[in-house]
């Protein structure tokens, strides 16, 4: 939380594996509400997350780390208040970046917004060494399993 903050310049954050109740702490982090929402947990999270959005809310799945290992798909988290959705018009997209997808000629992510690409590029060169970040490089393929531990944590 405090590299989140600190180096990254982020208003509040919290740890979702240390925080006992998500709710509180999506309160006292975003009293005014969430109005973009990028998912990569899913489940209890998204959950939480569903209980504090702003009108017109945008929500983006790009993952779910908290189902990947369950199995059947009956055993995975079932999410309860999707209505929230309606209430408050709410969008929520799945996006699926697969490299695969590229070459069976399926739609690939970008493909669907290169009317828009020049806009992005020119929008994206400002931040060109203002984006801070933190590498934690492993060497060696007997690293790979911690390595992945860290990364699927």
């Amino acid at each position: 939380v405090k590299m989140v903050k600190e180096t990254f310049g982020f208003d509040d954050a919290f740890n979702s594996t240390t925080e006992e109740d998500w709710d509180q702490a999506l309160t006292r982090c975003f009293p005014n509400g969430i109005d973009i929402y990028f998912d990569n947990v899913g489940g209890r999270m998204l959950e939480s997350v569903l209980n504090h959005i702003n009108m017109n809310a945008r929500i983006l799945i790009f993952g779910m780390i908290s189902e990947y290992n369950k199995g059947e798909w009956r055993k995975q988290y079932g999410v309860r208040n999707l209505l929230n959705l309606v209430g408050k018009h709410a969008k929520m997209e799945g996006i699926l970046f697969d490299y695969k997808d590229m070459h069976a000629n399926k739609e690939f992510l970008f493909d669907k917004y290169m009317d828009r690409k020049d806009k992005f590029l020119e929008e994206m060169r400002g931040y060109m060494g203002k984006i801070k970040y933190k590498e934690d490089v492993k060497k060696g393929i007997e690293k790979f399993p911690d390595a992945l531990d860290l990364l699927l944590r």
